[in-house]
């Protein structure tokens, strides 16, 4: 026997609780009601109340298998959700789970599933990646699927359900990046455009394309490239007896010029290059010490990594110098 869903539409009930009678003169008389409204004490079982209750429900149903273009299509035996034969059936809404009786495993691992004249995607979950199913994976049993707003997702078992994960960790589940038009700020979308990382929207709007200025990763991969990149040292010794540190985008600089600068240096001489990758975000001055002089000046390290003498005097001899800065 074919599960129904059943599209609920608020109807106003007229009844009759007066009559009006006419009398014929030969003994017969012409009774008719007079139409009126009766108030019924409660709350009516309206669409608002009846329809959420039936999205809670898990129907099991019948499927027959055919084989449409290389494709398995399993049509179930449910009537009045939205489609071609459906116009005014309940849409499909996230989270819809049927248990479906399969009777023929599929022969491919592109597989469909047909209600009401319309095909939607069945595939699986793989470590918080859809994927099609193996070909002989629907035995001759019972399976659960789910539907998450794009296609249907075969339930396996194995961990909590994807949405329901989410909730679990404070998170709401917006759907898929090149699926659902209108983006929310502060749920959470996949990114299937691009990575397929778990990404929460910081700004609302309205793009099926993957823009990373609207997003922000809160996989656990990438929280884990961060933390690596911070626990990443790197030392490097340049030309004329530079010492550079660089973790994560934080560089130390440590010169110490020693017999590397010679002569009279005047204001504005490039005193060295530092390489690529280790060049602060903008123009910063450091002070710089004397070997065996009371005097002091300032160098500029700058973003195209030339340092320069900057102080009104000129440099002579051994430099000392002790600075960090942060890089793109």
């Amino acid at each position: 026997m074919s599960k129904k869903f059943t599209n609920v539409v608020d109807r106003g009930r007229v009844v009759s609780n007066k009559y009006n009678l006419v009398n014929n003169g030969d003994g017969t008389a012409l009774i008719t009601d007079i139409e009126n409204n009766i108030n019924v004490q409660g709350t009516p079982l309206d669409k608002n109340l009846f329809n959420p209750m039936q999205e809670g429900l898990i129907f099991t149903v019948e499927t027959t298998h055919t084989i449409e273009n290389g494709t398995d299509v399993y049509e179930l035996d449910i009537d009045g959700l939205q489609g071609v034969n459906n116009l005014n059936g309940l849409p499909l809404f996230n989270g819809l789970s049927l248990n479906i009786k399969v009777n023929k495993e599929n022969t491919t691992n592109v597989v469909k599933v047909k209600i009401s004249g319309n095909k939607y995607d069945l595939a699986k979950e793989n470590n918080d990646t859809l994927e099609n199913l193996k070909i002989g994976e629907l035995k001759n049993k019972y399976h659960k699927i789910i539907y998450n707003g794009v296609r249907f997702v075969l339930f396996t078992g194995v961990g909590l359900e994807y949405s329901k994960w989410l909730e679990t960790i404070g998170g709401q589940f917006g759907g898929y990046v090149s699926k659902v038009a209108n983006k929310e700020a502060g749920k959470l979308y996949i990114n299937d455009v691009y990575d397929n990382k778990l990404y929460v929207c910081v700004t609302a709007h309205s793009s099926t394309s993957f823009d990373i200025t609207k997003y922000r990763d809160i996989t656990n991969n990438g929280i884990s490239n961060k933390l690596e990149n911070l626990s990443k040292i790197e030392t490097k010794i340049i030309d004329k007896g530079i010492a550079l540190l660089k973790s994560g985008n934080i560089v130390i600089l440590t010169w110490d010029s020693n017999y590397y600068l010679q002569g009279s240096l005047p204001r504005g001489t490039v005193l060295a290059t530092l390489p690529a990758g280790y060049r602060p975000i903008l123009d910063i001055s450091a002070p710089v010490t004397f070997w065996n002089s009371n005097n002091s000046g300032t160098i500029k390290i700058r973003n195209n990594g030339q340092i320069t003498w900057e102080s009104s005097i000129n440099l002579q001899g051994t430099i000392y110098v002790n600075a960090s800065f942060l890089i793109s």
